[in-house]
């Protein structure tokens, strides 16, 4: 393997998650910090038409922002009588550190961030589903004309963010239909990085994932040759992104995240009933990226494909575990059916919005 220095992050790609073990292990120290500084939880206040609107404190994710923007945009937050009181961190790890040590209520994360903190005995619950679809596309230069599946780059030079949920993807893929992480030569880049390596001929083909594939496209640089349902479909990936939060939060105030989570999952069903209006919300907090780029990504994903942690989603996370104990992220699979729970999601669906 190829190791490069990368010169930038896109604000929008998945951190690597094979240091986590290291990083969730401070986190979990940095909980304790968090928990002596973090404000007491908001108290429930009585709301206009009598009924009780409880305040919860949630972190939104910036690489999957949506159903957050969506719900107070739309006012659905409000028409459940929750009050949500948004912040932003720089990363996962920190969302962890705050929702364990007790500054936050409920934070979006990936399937490694559930993984990791499971691993390591953390007390993170995943309570529902912010999207599923798996991201990852197989992009090679523009005027390439050799390279159309991935079997072609057997013993080639492949642009991989190794440790990133789509690596394990793409580990997984590639067992799918019987090759192995040996049978290419893999260097290890930033997604932003890789459509210049392809262009300067230090890598045949890369992993890439929105907005990143699309603008790269856009520019004249690369093309598709495989799209994530191509990648996913032979491996089963669904690729869940989770709705989290702590067991204390579910021990001592069960009626809001009841409330919370109602109004999540209609806000799911307006953003699936609403994709025109749903872009434009999204566009604004994608940082100026061009439209396109904005459509693609919303167009990789699904709200309401896998809104409960049915057995699909279950099988899927714990097959990223395999995934994550064959790169050594983590020693071993956790027990995941410990950290999740589909009450308050169930109950929300039979409700109904």
């Amino acid at each position: 393997m190829v190791e490069t220095t990368a010169t930038m992050r896109g604000s929008l790609s998945r951190r690597p998650v094979t240091k986590l073990v290291t990083t969730l292990a401070a986190a979990a120290g940095f909980a304790l910090v968090v928990a002596g500084c973090s404000t007491p939880a908001p108290e429930p206040t009585p709301g206009d038409n009598g009924a009780t609107v409880e305040t919860v404190r949630y972190i939104n994710n910036a690489a999957q922002p949506l159903v957050g923007l969506a719900g107070e945009d739309q006012g659905i937050f409000a028409a459940n009588n929750v009050k949500v009181e948004f912040t932003e961190l720089a990363t996962g790890t920190e969302a962890i550190a705050a929702l364990v040590g007790g500054s936050a209520d409920f934070v979006t994360g990936a399937d490694a961030r559930l993984i990791q903190a499971a691993s390591q005995e953390l007390p993170v619950v995943a309570i529902g589903i912010h999207n599923t679809g798996f991201l990852g596309s197989l992009i090679v230069d523009i005027n390439n004309t050799t390279i159309t599946k991935m079997e072609d780059l057997v013993g080639k030079n492949l642009g991989i963010q190794v440790g990133s949920g789509i690596h394990n993807g793409w580990l997984r893929y590639i067992e799918a239909i019987g090759l192995s992480e040996s049978d290419f030569n893999v260097v290890n880049l930033k997604v932003p990085d890789m459509p210049s390596a392809i262009s300067a001929g230090s890598i045949d083909a890369a992993i890439t994932w929105q907005p990143y594939t699309s603008r790269a496209a856009s520019e004249g640089l690369t093309k598709t040759v495989m799209t994530p349902d191509q990648i996913a479909g032979p491996a089963g990936i669904v690729y869940p992104f989770y709705l989290l939060t702590s067991q204390s939060i579910i021990d001592s105030r069960p009626d809001a995240v009841q409330q919370f989570v109602q109004a999540w999952v209609c806000t799911q069903k307006w953003i699936n009933d609403n994709p025109v209006e749903a872009v434009d919300i999204l566009a604004p907090a994608m940082e100026g990226l061009e439209m396109a780029s904005v459509q693609a990504t919303f167009d990789e994903q699904s709200y309401t494909a896998h809104q409960t942690l049915d057995q699909a989603i279950r099988s899927d996370t714990e097959n990223q575990a395999k995934a994550l104990v064959s790169v050594g992220a983590i020693p071993s699979i956790p027990d995941l059916d410990s950290h999740m729970n589909s009450t308050f999601v169930d109950a929300a669906l039979s409700k109904g919005c």
